[in-house]
């Protein structure tokens, strides 16, 4: 494994267009500080391991968390391990994905829908939605924009079904240099490596699209989770 330490100036507090699920980098977001830099220094699948010298670990409060990662001129440290999960991604454009879910994990995929006609399968994770990483949200967050915003990107997971990431050059160039091709800014905004591209899926799936919102959750004893029906 692979370190990397970049100084992100964080002029728009988004982490420089880098966008995290449980500290892995999961998209790179279009026209962003992090848009532009070659593979060698960010790619899709590297590891946020500190931010200041603060392990991203023990930053468990999403609060203190998005405090921490909403500074100017961020110290990055990034790893990057020899393989990353595979991942499909699409724009959900109707009221349902055509798929059950259990906190961020697919439970159940119809006979057709999104979900379908861009590839999900059982035991998928959900990693990101609307340019955001899941772990990022609040439950609340996550409600109103899986029920209300549309069209709608969807970024999936494949745990156990991996691809090779980029080895990292032995001298790192400076931060700001042009993207070398196939770099985290040739993503534009979708996932690299994506098995799936940008797949649009037509409206369809039917059927009743609901989240318990983060009140229901409490109850449960599961304050972080939202189950999708």
């Amino acid at each position: 494994m692979s370190s990397v330490t970049l100084t992100c100036p964080n002029e728009k507090k988004d982490l420089g267009g880098i966008v995290i699920n449980e500290g892995k980098v999961v998209l790179v977001n279009p026209n962003s500080w992090a848009a532009s830099l070659p593979a060698s220094q960010l790619d899709i699948g590297d590891v946020l391991v500190d931010v200041n010298g603060t392990p991203l670990t023990t930053v468990t409060d999403l609060a203190k968390r998005k405090q921490l990662l909403s500074g100017a001129n961020l110290k990055l440290k990034l790893d990057r391990p020899q393989q990353r999960c595979q991942t499909i991604v699409g724009q959900l454009q109707d009221k349902t994905p055509g798929c059950r879910m259990k906190g961020r994990q697919v439970s159940w995929i119809g006979a057709s829908g999104f979900a379908v006609e861009i590839g999900v399968q059982v035991n998928d994770e959900l990693i990101a939605i609307d340019g955001k990483g899941y772990s990022e949200l609040t439950p609340d967050e996550k409600m109103n924009a899986l029920t209300k915003i549309r069209p709608l990107q969807m970024l999936y997971q494949r745990p156990g079904a991996s691809e090779p990431t980029v080895p990292r050059a032995k001298s790192v160039g400076l931060a700001g240099q042009k993207p070398a091709a196939g770099g985290a800014g040739a993503a534009d905004g979708a996932a690299a490596g994506s098995s799936s591209g940008s797949a649009v899926a037509s409206p369809g799936g039917g059927g009743l699209f609901a989240a318990c919102c983060s009140s229901c959750a409490a109850k449960r004893g599961a304050p972080d989770e939202i189950i999708i029906v």
